[in-house]
């Protein structure tokens, strides 16, 4: 008897042997999949999403954007078209956006960033600094291969005694997997979806460079029509979450995680898109743009406290590493002084405004200890795993999230 098509528990056991390859263009499962090609009514910011090359980049503000280095050769020196303008980058102004400390990560991140000569008199926009969890509503914009009208259906046989799968096109009454096949036409297009889980470590196709990342599952199910997934274009799209009623800019699409063996220019149900989490990398798109404030790239952010580590927000006592004495520190000022506005007076080296927003609150410690917990949850689509912390660690780490238990309610209830 031919089996359910995707139980939960077949598509988890999959996803814990997929692969990541680059991200192209935003497909969506509504109609004939033609639609969304013009901006919706509450626009994120679709005209701030345009091409270069055969992928996506982002237009941050201030003449400055951004999109994933895979996108990029290295000898580009073509144009980056906005809305059918074209537009060319000043020559030296392009930079590698650096991966945060503490993470056993490469150098350099996929993130890539340069400065137009001329601005496309775009809106500036604002770049999330707090992580998006799981259940965020996301919208994702993206130029890329549409899809065909209809569904395509696999039957998947495996291969005894190896790894690989042999994908057999079939119908419906006897398929495994079920989704599209992508055409040869490129269109920008937006899609909604939510973050399936937090930032995850995820190796990109480019010289193996890691990105942390937000993950999205492409269900194809309700309660969106317009259900969204990265394919062939995608790379350097933009991933937008809603905070107090504004959109913002919280990742660059980075690639999409597909079935073993899964068939060429297909995207099926169950894929996944893998996206930079800017939260991850605001201090140094700061940098690279030149502000010592939010204000230009990121207006709704809060401006940057001299008490906020800006190699590695959550690298409080400054050793250039994440661990439970940096959580520590912060619980014991919290008992010993409580929360409050910090200023200069409070510089006995160690950085407590890890959020950047000038107050001293639980907020800080939940961000040291959400980062801990990223250490030990981080998963890898190549590479090396991340070294788990301690037992010590975790047992801190644990006493500490029991600590702030009460603290997290007030603030979930705005409190």
């Amino acid at each position: 008897m031919k089996r359910t098509l995707f139980p939960l528990f077949a598509l988890l056991a999959l996803f814990s042997t997929t692969f990541a390859v680059p991200g192209w263009a935003v497909i969506i499962t509504a109609g004939d999949g033609t639609a969304n090609t013009t901006a919706p009514n509450d626009d994120p910011g679709f005209a701030n999403v345009g091409t270069i090359g055969g992928s996506s980049v982002v237009y941050l503000g201030d003449s400055w954007c951004i999109t994933a280095r895979h996108a990029i050769p290295d000898n580009f020196n073509g144009t980056i078209d906005f809305g059918g303008r074209d537009f060319h980058f000043v020559p030296g102004s392009n930079a590698d956006v650096p991966n945060p400390s503490g993470f056993s990560l490469t150098q350099f991140s996929d993130l890539f960033m340069f400065r137009l000569v001329e601005d496309p008199n775009l809106p500036t926009l604002s770049i999330a600094h707090d992580t998006s969890s799981a259940g965020t509503f996301v919208a994702m914009i993206g130029a890329g291969n549409s899809r065909e009208a209809r569904h395509t259906f696999f039957d998947q046989t495996p291969t005894p005694g190896s790894a690989a799968v042999t994908w057999t096109e079939t119908n419906l009454g006897k398929a495994d997997a079920i989704g599209y096949k992508l055409t040869g036409e490129k269109t920008m297009r937006w899609g909604y979806n939510f973050v399936s889980n937090g930032t995850n470590r995820v190796v990109s196709s480019f010289e193996n460079r890691d990105v942390l990342a937000l993950t999205t599952t492409f269900f194809g199910s309700p309660p969106f029509a317009f259900d969204a997934q990265a394919t062939n274009g995608d790379s350097g799209g933009a991933l937008f979450t809603k905070f107090r009623g504004g959109w913002r800019l919280s990742g660059i699409i980075n690639s999409e995680q597909k079935f073993p063996n899964q068939p060429d220019n297909t995207v099926m149900f169950g894929n996944q898109t893998y996206s930079a989490d800017l939260s991850q990398y605001w201090f140094q798109i700061q940098t690279i743009m030149g502000t010592t404030t939010a204000s230009s790239a990121a207006s709704s952010a809060p401006a940057l406290s001299t008490l906020t580590n800006l190699l590695n927000p959550s690298d409080v006592n400054g050793d250039a590493a994440i661990t439970a004495y940096d959580a520590l520190v912060l619980i014991d000022r919290l008992n010993a002084v409580g929360a409050g506005p910090l200023s200069g007076l409070d510089a006995d080296g160690m950085y407590y405004d890890v959020n950047g927003d000038g107050m001293f609150s639980a907020a800080d410690a939940l961000a040291v200890i959400n980062s801990l917990n990223l250490g030990e949850t981080v998963q890898v689509a190549h590479g090396t795993a991340v070294p788990e912390p301690s037992s010590c660690a975790l047992a801190i780490v644990a006493l500490a999230g029991m600590t702030l238990f009460g603290l997290r309610r007030k603030l979930n209830r705005g409190q």
